[in-house]
């Protein structure tokens, strides 16, 4: 024992003399290296990428190895923006997991990391792990605050590389818009912006207020509010912030209307059925321009508001407050709820907005409003032709109207003057000045102001032919003077020719109607004077008043003509109003041979006097007047010609003698006047005693007018062309005749007006015929004759309504009766005879809207249903049907007949009714169910079979068995005991169906995966349940469709219950589930 003492003893010292000798070398050669050492540099990552909401590791990370270092505490302090980012944890490696580390986070913006071991960091790499949070987005740097950041007590030092976080915005889905008030029935088109992957399934929180298609449009459905949203594929959701309020309560006014200046429009303020709101009260405002609509009143005739008190007026010009309480909940016998009635200003030229605020019901109801629009019509500038007139009593001139809308109406402002027909033929009746008014079918009208009719012509002809180098007396022509218009007896004024060749010697009184009267003339110069005739003999025939008696001096040769014209003449100082008429002079050579003849006739034989002796090279002929023509060359040498002319007018014989063509005759060829047109006046007349006038048209070749009537207790006072008929006693009917009459006879045809003389009584007609029922509108004519103001009145006068703007005071008005009952209808007529009257009764019949029967209320899909309209006296204007959770009722592609035949397209329930013609309403209403078609649709889950449909009864089949029922399988679940095709019979509502087979192959075959899954509901609405039985890592749920489309897929993890939301159409659906090696298919229906 000592001597292993000694022995480790010396051994020991020998060793402890190596040792030291062995640690000084080894600290002499650490020295360099020590001294050699690489600073450490401490980092955090650049361009690190991140979205808002997630959250990312960001390391604390050394690039060499500390172990040299001895490290054996740290401290560390990064900044960061807080506004970006936010600590979530702080994770160490295994490098600090024997350090003590502490992290603080406190303060926002700042973490300070520090640790301290006995033993030192080893290794280089991540030390520290930092989750972030990121809030927005943006580059967030991440920076060491090296001021705070040391090793040890300072020693080694390092560098620090700061780092940065690139935040983006999280993607999103956007729905736009984001909230709308709509009424039942309008849609709206809803669309998803943002980073969407499509397909984008859409939806309703409130599927009884609204639906939405997949392509986004909203449809309302009933009263209440939703929000819509819409999840993309990716599984992005956006739910609108903003609610769509739906209403059942519509407003509108039509935006097309147009009207006439100066006219009434009635504006309908149409609405919605909100029957089921149960609105007693309402009210509205509405604006418009007040320099276009003027506000009437209401009409209530046929609308919602037909028996409920109203109020409305304007508070100012272009507002209109409305409003109406009810004691009775408004129904839904109309589609209008109130008809405004407005005037249209006649200097409205721009359109205007009616435009609906402030509109409530039942205090807290409101509505949808779509405002309206008007347009005036602006009245056609109309145009008269002629654009001016002058006529003389017994004249007539047509005037036509153009621009404008047919048909026009014409009248004059006095009627002692002229008259005027409804064609726009003017007849002038006596002296004096009127204006003509054209009115159109619109009221747009034209006036001719100042036409001057005056009683009678004073006139030279003006083809006066007069013999040249003589004195010549021009006669000067007077019409017959009016009746009623005083004689003449005073003529003044002057009288100018117009060629220096024709001189004015005096006015000769002789053998004319101023033989006798005393005449001053004043000389102006040789070609105008000034007269002045007044005599005690006043004159009111036609003939010849005065003659013009002048020189033609030698240079005024044959066929020279001269203008004889009127300046400031009047007749006894202005009544009668005469019209003096300018004329005409020419030269001409008269011969012994001239003579008048009628064609036809033969000239007899026209000799050259003192021809003998003489050489007669030819003949020529013309006509003269009213048109001259080119002469005609007569190869004729001999001194005699006999000719028949086949023109009218005057024709000129001259032969040329010895070279010199010389004058022969003169032939004035007549012809017996035409009596073309018509009589105009009165045919209708009062039988008292008065004057009525009659023209014709001035035939230019007549000199005489004939005139007869056939009747009697008439005198006619004939002025040629004019007749005044006095009515002196009781007129009995007959026909007034004219024929003319010249030289060559009389017309052989005549013209004819029959007259009616009558005390013109009041009458009207209807069709009564047919039967008539309330709210029915009957047309009554009146056939009075004469008649100039009419006054209809209806007794009793309640539920009596003048519509089609017709009034009482119409000529053929339109009347609504809207209670039923016996009427007396009476017409009062004002005419220029007398005030008549005249009655007839009607009977109005209740009207029945009538009941539908159907043969049946309920059947299996497909059936058809016959529906029949009964006791009504209606006719159907279109059959209408209603589902039984819609809120309007819709037409069908129906004949309107009494009986259809009528098949549903889905199931469900619906309402039937028959809307009848003429605005009637509907008849009574009935429901039809159309049942679901039966779901036939089987789960096989290993040999249990299950029928999809529900609350049925059910019997299953052996498909290999030719179908035959197996006994005792009468419930919904079916488990087959041996391998086979199995079906089922399910019948619900009465409707039987089979399903297809369905083959069991997996008998006896044990598959605890699949014998633990449950699914339920299923049926589902949208939400379903997996209950797999047992938790499963790595468990994959996918759905299918049965065409094997991928509907949805998901991944759970040790989850044993788990709920999912099918998003798809109604159908059926398999859910496959898959862990590792094991698989399941379950089948479920979405409804």
């Amino acid at each position: 024992m000592l001597l292993k003492k000694y022995y480790f003893y010396n051994f020991k010292k020998k060793k402890m003399k190596h040792i030291k000798y062995y640690i000084a070398f080894c600290l002499l050669a650490f020295i360099p290296f020590v001294g050699l050492a690489q600073n450490p540099v401490f980092s955090l990552p650049t361009g690190l990428q991140m979205t808002v909401g997630e959250t990312i590791d960001v390391q604390l990370s050394v690039d060499t190895d500390l172990s040299p270092h001895n490290v054996l505490a740290y401290t560390f302090a990064v900044s960061y923006n807080s506004n970006l980012l936010q600590v979530k944890n702080v994770q160490y490696d295994a490098k600090l997991q024997n350090f003590s580390n502490v992290a603080n986070t406190q303060q926002a913006g700042k973490v300070k990391l520090s640790g301290a071991a006995t033993s030192k960091i080893e290794g280089n790499g991540t030390l520290i792990t930092l989750t972030f949070e990121a809030l927005a987005a943006g580059n967030a740097p991440l920076s060491f605050i090296v001021a705070e950041c040391v090793l040890n007590e300072g020693a080694p030092t390092a560098s620090y590389q700061n780092g940065n976080v690139l935040i983006a915005n999280k993607p999103t889905i956007k729905v736009s818009p984001n909230t709308s008030f709509l009424a039942v029935g309008q849609t709206a088109q809803c669309s998803v912006s943002g980073n969407v992957t499509n397909p984008v399934t859409w939806g309703v929180t409130n599927s009884l207020v609204a639906s939405v298609s997949g392509t986004g449009l909203v449809t309302a459905l009933a009263h209440g509010s939703t929000k819509i949203f819409a999840v993309d594929a990716a599984g992005l959701r956006d739910t609108t912030d903003g609610v769509f309020n739906v209403t059942a309560v519509r407003l509108s006014i039509p935006t097309n209307m147009e009207q006439w200046q100066g006219w009434e429009i009635t504006v309908p303020v149409n609405t919605t059925d909100f029957s089921s709101l149960n609105i007693v009260s309402g009210q509205f405002r509405l604006t418009y321009n007040a320099n276009v609509l003027q506000f009437l009143g209401v009409d209530k005739a046929g609308t919602l508001l037909e028996n409920v008190s109203v109020s409305a007026g304007e508070t100012i010009g272009g507002t209109l407050n409305f409003a109406f309480a009810s004691a009775q909940p408004l129904g839904a016998s109309s589609a209008e709820l109130i008809k405004l009635r407005f005037q249209v200003l006649h200097n409205a030229t721009s359109g205007t907005g009616l435009n609906f605020s402030n509109v409530i019901f039942n205090e807290d109801i409101v509505a949808v409003t779509d405002n309206g629009y008007f347009t005036p019509k602006k009245l056609p500038v109309l145009s008269i032709s002629p654009a001016s007139a002058s006529l003389v009593a017994g004249d007539s001139l047509l005037f036509a109207a153009s621009n404008g809308n047919p048909p026009y109406t014409w009248t004059i402002s006095d009627s002692r003057v002229a008259k005027i027909r409804p064609n726009g033929w003017l007849i002038g009746y006596e002296g004096g000045t009127t204006d003509l008014t054209v009115t159109d079918a619109v009221g747009a009208t034209k006036t001719i102001s100042n036409i001057i009719v005056s009683d009678m012509r004073m006139y030279f002809s003006a083809d006066t032919l007069e013999q040249v180098e003589t004195i010549t007396y021009t006669d000067c022509f007077t019409d017959s003077i009016p009746i009623g218009r005083p004689a003449i007896s005073a003529i003044e004024g002057e009288i100018s020719v117009s060629n220096s060749n024709v001189k004015i010697l005096d006015i000769e009184t002789d053998s004319t109607f101023t033989a006798g009267w005393q005449k001053v003339i004043t000389r102006i110069n040789d070609q105008r004077i000034k007269f002045y005739l007044t005599g005690a003999t006043p004159f009111r025939e036609k003939g010849i008043a005065f003659r013009l008696k002048t020189e033609l001096l030698p240079a005024f040769k044959e066929y020279h003509r001269a203008d004889v014209r009127f300046h400031n003449t009047q007749a006894n100082e202005g009544t009668p109003d005469v019209k003096f008429i300018d004329g005409i002079i020419e030269g001409k050579i008269f011969t012994e041979q001239d003579k008048t003849i009628c064609l036809g006739e033969s000239t007899g034989v026209l000799t050259v006097p003192d021809a003998e002796g003489k050489t007669i090279s030819r003949w020529r002929i013309r006509v003269r007047r009213p048109v001259p023509t080119e002469w005609i060359t007569i190869n004729n040498t001999t001194a005699t010609y006999t000719h028949t002319p086949d023109k009218l007018g005057e024709w000129e014989y001259v032969a040329e003698i010895n070279g010199v063509l010389t004058k022969v005759v003169n032939i004035l060829v007549k012809t017996i006047p035409d009596v073309t047109g018509v009589i105009r006046g009165d045919t209708v007349f009062c039988n008292v005693p008065q004057v009525l006038r009659y023209v014709v048209q001035r035939r230019p070749a007549a000199t005489e007018y004939r005139w007869n009537y056939t009747g009697s207790g008439v005198i006619l006072h004939t002025n040629q062309n004019i007749l005044d008929l006095e009515i002196t006693s009781e007129v009995t009917p007959g026909n007034l005749e004219m024929r003319t009459a010249n030289f060559c006879g009389e017309s052989e045809q005549k013209l004819v007006l029959e007259l009616k003389p009558t005390i013109q009584p009041a009458s009207f007609n209807f069709d009564n015929e047919k039967p008539y029922y309330n709210l029915d509108t009957i047309a009554f004519t009146d056939t009075s004759v004469g008649a100039l103001a009419w006054e209809w009145s209806v007794i009793p006068a309640s539920g009596v309504l003048f519509v089609d703007e017709t009034t009482a005071n119409s000529q053929h008005p339109k009347v609504q009766f809207t209670e039923t009952g016996n009427f007396t209808i009476k017409l009062k007529t004002t005419n220029s005879c007398r005030v008549d009257s005249f009655m007839q009764t009607v009977v109005v019949h209740p009207f029945k809207n009538g009941e539908l029967l159907v043969d049946k209320n309920a059947d299996c899909f497909g059936s058809t249903f016959r529906v029949e309209l009964t006791q009504s006296t209606g006719v159907v204007a279109v059959w209408q049907i209603k589902p039984e959770d819609a809120a309007e009722w819709v037409d069908l592609d129906m004949p309107p007949t009494t009986v259809i035949n009528y098949t549903p397209q889905t199931a469900g329930k619906y309402y039937l009714r028959a809307k009848l013609a003429g605005d009637r309403g509907y008849s009574g209403v009935i429901s039809i169910t159309m049942y679901p078609m039966v779901d036939t649709s089987i789960t096989n889950t290993k040999n249990v079979l299950t029928a999809v449909a529900e609350n049925a009864t059910y019997q299953w089949l052996d498909c290999d068995n030719n179908m035959e029922p197996i006994e005792g399988a009468t419930n919904r679940i079916f488990t087959a005991t041996e391998k086979g095709n199995y079906a089922v019979e399910v019948t619900q509502n009465d409707c039987k169906a089979i399903s297809e087979c369905v083959a069991v192959t997996d008998v006896g075959i044990n598959n605890p995966f699949a014998d633990k899954m449950q699914l339920y509901p299923n049926p589902t609405e949208g939400e379903i349940i997996l209950n797999t039985g047992a938790k499963y890592a790595d468990l994959i749920v996918k759905i299918t469709n049965m065409q094997g489309q991928l509907i949805s897929l998901f991944a759970f993890n040790n989850q044993q219950i788990i709920k999912l939301n099918v998003q798809a159409p109604a159908g059926m659906y398999i859910l496959t589930v898959i862990s590792k090696d094991k698989k399941t298919d379950l089948k479920f229906v979405k409804k």
